[in-house]
């Protein structure tokens, strides 16, 4: 090597070679944390010392979740997205406040319930506002959100053609057929039996008025049978 290369200050030895954005953002990804390694197995994944791989696609999923979860529920238009609905049925739910009537919203928050003989409302419950309703989870549902409309959309042309039965093909019958349709978090059979629970431990109510419009009737009644029946009996 002749002395001039030595002592030329831009001479290749002297300066580290220059590296495109590409390599750079390449560079950035595959350096380890102070004290850890990143290997590459055979499907080109990274995989930590700890053996555990990056999960780009559950960390998607996840924000997916939160922001399908945290969907805006409009109260003052009866918008509940990716929700199950529940209202009340005038003189049965006064005496049997578990019972009552059930409708699903789609992704944009339309309510749909089976109303009558062939009839599937839409945007409009058979037995007024909703009173209670059940968040779920889109992504539990086989296609995702596509999913879970095209299931709904699917299970009200099937009830449009059936008859209303209040005892076992009802507007439970109808949600039921739709989370079945979609194999919602892998179920492929829902029952009213199952429904019912569902909303006795997870709905929630969507205002105090709501709660006393359930409630409120139910306790009077058994006030009265209290005062009237059982206390009588129990004075002879």
């Amino acid at each position: 090597m002749s002395d001039a290369s030595l002592d030329d200050p831009c001479s290749p030895a002297d300066h580290p070679p220059v590296l495109d954005e590409n390599d750079m953002v390449q560079e950035n990804f595959q350096r380890p944390k102070p004290g850890r390694k990143i290997l590459i197995n055979d499907k080109g994944e990274h995989i930590l010392e700890s053996g555990h791989q990056s999960q780009p696609d559950e960390e998607h999923s996840e924000a997916m979740r939160h922001r399908h979860l945290n969907a805006d529920i409009d109260f003052d238009n009866d918008r509940f997205p990716f929700s199950l609905v529940w209202t009340s049925i005038p003189l049965l739910t006064w005496f049997f406040p578990f019972i009552g009537h059930m409708g699903i919203a789609t992704s944009n928050g339309i309510i749909r319930d089976f109303a009558g003989p062939y009839m599937v409302s839409e945007d409009q419950m058979a037995f007024g506002r909703p009173m209670k309703y059940v968040v779920m989870d889109p992504l539990l549902a086989r296609g995702g959100a596509d999913g879970w409309d095209r299931a709904i959309f699917e299970a009200s042309e099937e009830y449009k053609t059936r008859m209303h039965n209040l005892c076992w093909d009802n507007c439970h019958s109808h949600v039921g057929m739709a989370l079945s349709l979609m194999e919602y978090d892998g179920g492929t059979h829902f029952s009213m039996v199952y429904l019912v629970w569902l909303f006795i431990v997870r709905s929630k109510y969507v205002s105090w008025k709501a709660v006393l419009m359930t409630w409120l009737p139910f306790c009077l009644f058994v006030i009265f049978i209290t005062l009237i029946v059982i206390v009588p009996m129990r004075s002879l």
